[in-house]
Formats: structure tokens, sequence, C-alpha cells
């Protein structure tokens, strides 16, 4: 991770560059001899593999998604089939009401790992101009501050993982994280492999510690929770990706960061960014790096995710970020480097593992200090869902706030008319919507913390209770003695 200054800043400024041959990319690789099918029932399920059998040889069932009937099956091609033969194999299914949906696996991965953009040491870095940082002016945190610090929420980060341990974070990474990616936990540590094989070891080891540090400086008094799905060089496949959703939702998160993206239109991916769409949660996506409209990458260019373009401090669009019909908002996202050295008063800072902090551009962290934004709107309304915000609008309604808060930029824009979404984000004026975020603590919303705040905890002790449950302090799953202590800590 020792990378000299001078060659990386040539990558992160390489990045917009490599964007102008985005005609020449191809769509993100198939992953050899997968295939992912969404059945009725068991019995659908075992009427596919038949068929499968039939037609390929090595069928099996190797993975699934909990609570889900989604599955993952192996198989190996016959002399004289392709790929072709498979996706073939799969329509048919369909069409024939053996599934619901079913498609082969393709990579997706980081959109800094697809430009080759890595972060830049500065090991000297004061940690003070990462909470400085112009993002944070530009999007309004000192007023937001005032009104919401995401008190309480859960936002999940999808990543190559956190490192938990950062003093950026303050003890708010969740520690019931996941990790999909085999071999590797949730603490964002190199596994000293070139994965993906561009001559390139462990180029993405930070990302995710970066993502969730802004995320965590937009929302301060939010859990982050650290799910896995890429692997060090930042590459991860659509069946990972799609199971880490699953766990974020199964996990009662509010908001899930995803700083990443593949150019495959995923029947999975549209499946579970609905269902959390059903359950309130709002999905913030990459729109990618590669200064483009097509090939769209997904999922921000699903409808029920919130896509993020990339601007500069004086909001122009960035050079590298991608764009398009499909693009919902716009938030900070460029670094400045002139000589090989970053100008800090025009820097993405963030985190960085092994206590140390960095710079880095890309629609990732834009997408960061959206999630953050969503987490503080989110904390403002305790009283969702309710009949006038049911469960199934409330992201609706977050977005909304967003949206319609958003500074319009399209008249300094001129070429991005109608393809950067609503504008950039302004915090500021999307709390400003809404009363202040009650004290986190105050179950009874009565601005105390007291005794009858610990009855109300007390009254749901020991049992696990329904995802997003404010008597759930810490969002670890289930009312504790640490839940206990948490209120403790904040007695009037």
């Amino acid at each position: 991770m020792n990378r000299p200054l001078a060659i990386l800043a040539s990558a992160l400024l390489a990045a917009a560059s490599r964007g102008a041959l985005a005609g020449a990319v191809p769509g993100d690789p198939l992953v050899p001899e997968r295939m992912m099918v969404r059945v009725t029932d068991d019995a659908a399920l075992a009427s596919l593999v038949a068929a499968a059998r039939a037609t390929f040889d090595g069928v099996e069932v190797i993975d699934g998604i909990a609570g889900r009937p989604i599955h993952m099956l192996s198989y190996r091609l016959r002399r004289g089939q392709t790929d072709e033969t498979a996706s073939a194999f799969c329509a048919a299914q369909v069409s024939l009401g053996a599934a619901v949906w079913a498609e082969l696996n393709y990579l997706g991965q980081s959109g800094e790992g697809r430009t080759d953009s890595f972060w830049l040491s500065q090991f000297d870095l004061d940690p003070g101009i990462f909470e400085s940082q112009y993002g944070g002016g530009v999007i309004g945190l000192p007023d937001s501050r005032g009104r919401s610090l995401g008190q309480g929420t859960l936002i999940a980060v999808l990543d190559t993982g956190v490192d938990a341990q950062h003093p950026a974070f303050g003890g708010r990474v969740q520690p019931g994280g996941a990790s999909f990616v085999p071999g590797t936990g949730t603490s964002d540590t190199p596994n000293g492999l070139d994965d993906d094989g561009d001559g390139l070891v462990d180029e993405q080891v930070g990302h995710g510690t970066f993502v969730a540090g802004l995320v965590h400086l937009v929302a301060p008094e939010a859990w982050i929770l650290p799910v896995t799905v890429l692997d060090s060089d930042g590459i991860g496949d659509l069946w990972t990706i799609g199971k880490g959703i699953a766990f974020a939702i199964d996990r009662g998160a509010d908001v899930i960061n995803l700083s990443l993206g593949s150019t495959y239109s995923s029947a999975l991916l549209e499946d579970i960014v609905l269902e959390a769409d059903s359950k309130g949660i709002v999905v913030a996506a990459a729109m990618g790096n590669m200064a483009r409209e097509d090939p769209e990458e997904y999922p921000a260019a699903l409808t029920a995710a919130l896509a993020v373009c990339a601007t500069d401090p004086l909001d122009g669009v960035a050079t590298f970020s991608n764009f398009g019909p499909k693009a919902d908002l716009c938030a900070p996202g460029t670094t400045l480097v002139v000589g090989g050295a970053v100008v800090t008063a025009q820097a993405v800072v963030g985190p960085v593992p092994g206590g140390r902090w960095a710079a880095w551009q890309g629609t990732s962290f834009a997408t960061a200090f959206a999630s953050g934004a969503a987490a503080l709107v989110r904390a403002q309304h305790p009283e969702w869902p309710d009949a006038a915000t049911p469960l199934g609008a409330i992201d609706d309604a977050i977005l909304q706030a967003i949206q319609g808060a958003s500074l319009p930029i399209d008249a300094i824009n001129p070429g991005y008319k109608n393809l950067i979404g609503s504008g950039r984000l302004d915090a500021s004026a999307a709390t400003a919507l809404a009363p202040a975020a009650p004290r986190f603590a105050d179950l009874n919303l009565d601005g105390r913390i007291s005794g009858a705040d610990l009855g109300v905890l007390l009254g749901d002790f020991g049992i696990a209770p329904a995802p997003g449950s404010r008597s759930d302090l810490n969002r670890d799953g289930r009312v504790s003695g640490a839940d206990i202590g948490l209120l403790l800590g904040r007695w009037d």
C-alpha cells in the first residue's frame, strides 16, 4: 500500500482520460459456469435442476440467499456448448415458467478500481482536514448538524470492508457485519494477491474504509454496518453483491451504500433492490467513473436506487463522472492534484487502514455523502412508518426530501442538461424540511434521557426486536445490556 506519491497522483489524474476511451471498454466479464435463479418453490427448483442436468454436466445447487427462493447453480459446458447456450437455457426456463428469472453471473467492481484510481498516501495529513474538507462545507454540514446527526440509524457499507479500529469512527462501526468474499473478513485488509491480473496488488484496499469514513462524517451518530462484497482489488460479482444487499436488509439497515457497479443489467440486483425499496431502505449507488452515458452501471441505473454523480468544489460535473437520464443526484467527489501533490483545500479526504488518512476521488465518494444525508433525514422521522408514510414509502419520502432540496446546477453544466439528476446534494436544506431529530436514546421522545426511556428499553429487553427498533440502540439485532449501557451514558 505504500506507493510513491507521484505514481499515485498520475493514476488519479489518468482516470478522467481513460473515460474518453469508454466506447472501447467492454462490459464486465462473465463468471464462468455459474447460473443464478429465482424459483417459486422447492418443486420448481427440482424441476429446473433436472432440466439443467439434462443439458449440462456437473449441475449442483451450490449456494442460496437466506429466506429467499434464490439459488446459485454450478454447471459444466459440454463439448460444442458456449456461454450463449447457458444464456438460452436461462431464457427458456423463464419462458416455460420454471423460473421467475434466471441469468448468468457477471463481475462488478468499485468505480475507482475500474479506472485504476488509487488513494493518495498522505502520512502527515492533519486529521482536522477530514472534518473541514470542502465537501462538507459544500453540502452544508455545519448547518445540518444542528438538526440531525443520523441518530441511531444503520448504514450498511457494501465494499472491501471497514477498518473498525480507525480513530475516525469513534466506535460507530457495528461489530455484526459479514463478509461474502471467501477468505476475507470485514476489516478491509490486503490478501497479497493480484486477484484481477492487472499487475497491481491490493489496489483497492482502503476503499471501504474511506467510503465509510465519509458516511460517518455526514452522519456521525449513525451506525456503520460493514459488509464485504469486494476483494482487495475492488472486484466482486453480482451474486456476492446480491447476498450482501439481502444481509443488509435482514439486519434492518436504513441505508445501503453501494460504491460499486456492474455493466450487466441483472435480474438479481433488480429483485433485491426492489425488496429493499419495499422495506423503506434507501439504496444509494455510484454512477461510475468512465465519463460516459452508455453502458450504464448497475445498480445505479435501477429505478429503485439513488444514482449519484460526482461534482467539483464549484459544482461542475467531474470530468470522470458517468451521467445519464437515470442519474438522481450529484455530490462532491473530486480531488485536485498539482505537481504530484494534493491540494487539501480541494480534496476529498478520508480514513484508510492503519489509522492513516488519504485523498481520493470518484463517484464512490459522492455516493457516500448522499448515503450519509439519507441517514440524516431518516433520523428526523422516528414516527415512520405511520399511516401517512407506510414502510414501503419511507425511502421515497427520504429521496423526495433530498432531491427536492438539492441545488440545481444544470445552468452551469449545459452539456449535462437532464443527465445529472435533480442537482447537487444540500444536506442543510434537506434537514431543514423537518423538525430536529430526537436525541440518541430518547425512546419516548420527550426530549430527555431518563427513567422513562429505561422503562421502554427494559420492556423490550432480551428480545430480537423488529428491524430498526429504537430500543436496539446499538443496532446489533437484540436488546441487551449493551443498549442499557448506551442509554445510561446519555442519562440527563
